[in-house]
C-alpha cells in the first residue's frame, strides 16, 4: 500500500471515529440534562422538609457529567490534531489540492472557527444547578460538613473549567507529535 493511500484510509477511519465520539458526547449531554433536571424536580417535589444537603447530589452529578463530556471533547480534538499534523500534510503532498485552500482540520483549527458556546452551556448549567445548594448551605450551615461540601463542589467546578480550557492544547499543535511529547508538558 502506498503512503498516500494509507494516509487516506487512516483519515477516513479517523473521521468515522470522530463521528462516533461526537455521538457519545451528545448522548452524555442529553443524559446529563435529563438526569439533573429530573433529580432537581424530584427533590423539590418530594423531599419535605427540604434537606439542603440533598441538593448537592445533582450539583456534583452535573460536574462529573461535565468531566465525561470534556473527555469526549478531548478525544475528538486529539483525533483532529493527528489528522491535521500527521495525515493532512501527506494528503496535500500527493494531491493537486491548492496550497492556499486549507484542508478540513487545518481550517477548523483557526482561531476564528472556534466557539465557546458548548463550554458556556455545559458549565453554566452546572453552575446553575450548584447555585441553590451553595446559597442554602452558606446561609444556613446545619453541620460542620456544610462548608467543606461547598468548597469541594466549588473546587470541582473550577477543575471542570480548567479541564475544558486544556482542550486548547491540541489546537496549538502545528507539527506532528513525537513519541516523547505529551499533552501536559
Amino acid at each position: 500500500m502506498q503512503r498516500e493511500e494509507l494516509a487516506w484510509n487512516l483519515f477516513a477511519e479517523l473521521r468515522k471515529e470522530v463521528l462516533s465520539t461526537q455521538q457519545l458526547r451528545a448522548g452524555a449531554i442529553a443524559v446529563k440534562i435529563t438526569f439533573v433536571a429530573t433529580a432537581l424536580g424530584a427533590i423539590v417535589a418530594y423531599v419535605k422538609p427540604m434537606d439542603v444537603y440533598i441538593l448537592m447530589l445533582p450539583a456534583f452529578a452535573s460536574a462529573f457529567f461535565d468531566l465525561l463530556i470534556i473527555s469526549y471533547s478531548f478525544a475528538i480534538k486529539r483525533k483532529g490534531a493527528y489528522a491535521r499534523t500527521c495525515l493532512e500534510p501527506i494528503l496535500r503532498e500527493f494531491s493537486t489540492w491548492p496550497d492556499h485552500i486549507p484542508l478540513w482540520e487545518e481550517y477548523m483549527s483557526k482561531q476564528s472557527h472556534r466557539q465557546v458556546l458548548s463550554f458556556v452551556a455545559n458549565v453554566g448549567f452546572s453552575f446553575l444547578v450548584a447555585a441553590p445548594a451553595f446559597v442554602l448551605l452558606i446561609r444556613n450551615p446545619q453541620t460542620p460538613f456544610a462548608l467543606p461540601l461547598v468548597g469541594s463542589l466549588g473546587g470541582l467546578l473550577l477543575y471542570v473549567a480548567h479541564a475544558h480550557n486544556r482542550l486548547n492544547y491540541f489546537l496549538a499543535m502545528r507539527t506532528a507529535p513525537t513519541r516523547l511529547s505529551a499533552p501536559y508538558q
